[in-house]
């Protein structure tokens, strides 16, 4: 508890990133009611720290979507696009703060949309878009995950576009312009009165 106190305290790149990956804690062995305390007090220390749950904001306002001025996917000097960087992370983290909100102790990011949208945080449209996003983005790194096996790489996060079809190409922007949207989200949501109780 003490660890966590200071890294929320800190406000260093470092501490932030620990703190943050913290959140996702799932006790499996040993003690698991101390492990099952522990995200508890984490999230009653982060919901009494604006100021900490501002500049991880911030630093998730940073994680771009893999979408370029026009619209279109952002490729590298591959082809490719990486969708972990450029789609799962700025989703899995804004899904995360957003849920620091509310004091959920749900770690699944569909369930912490789920809750940000019960506590009427976000509108139903935009929750189902982004859990629409996320679903999609799993789904299309886990294919090219066992394509990469098959072919003998490395599985990786990085698609190659020109592969997919026409629709999901289509789907897979659609998803990425629901992540781009983000950062105003997770504005709102942090600015928004604070829901009466726990969710």
């Amino acid at each position: 508890r003490g660890r966590v106190t200071e890294w929320i305290g800190r406000h260093t790149p470092e501490a932030l990133l620990n703190v943050d990956i913290f959140y996702d804690l799932q006790p499996v062995y040993g003690a698991l009611r101390l492990g099952e305390a522990l995200p508890v007090a984490a999230l009653a220390a982060a919901r009494r720290s604006p100021g900490y749950r501002r500049l991880l904001a911030e630093q998730t306002a940073q994680l771009q979507p893999a979408l370029n001025f026009f619209g279109r996917l952002k490729t590298d000097e591959d082809g490719r696009v990486d969708l972990k960087r450029g789609g799962l992370l700025p989703l899995v983290s804004a899904a995360r703060l957003m849920a620091l909100k509310l004091g959920t102790p749900a770690t699944g990011t569909a369930e912490r949309l789920r809750a940000v949208g019960a506590a009427g945080l976000l509108g139903d449209s935009d929750i189902t878009g982004l859990t629409t996003a996320h679903a999609l983005l799993l789904e299309t790194i886990l294919r090219q995950q066992i394509a990469d096996l098959d072919a003998g790489r490395e599985p990786g996060s990085r698609i190659d576009p020109a592969s997919l079809p026409h629709l999901q190409r289509d789907r897979l922007k659609a998803a990425l312009k629901h992540v781009a949207l983000l950062p105003d989200m997770v504005q709102d949501v942090l600015t928004a009165a604070a829901p009466p109780k726990d969710v």
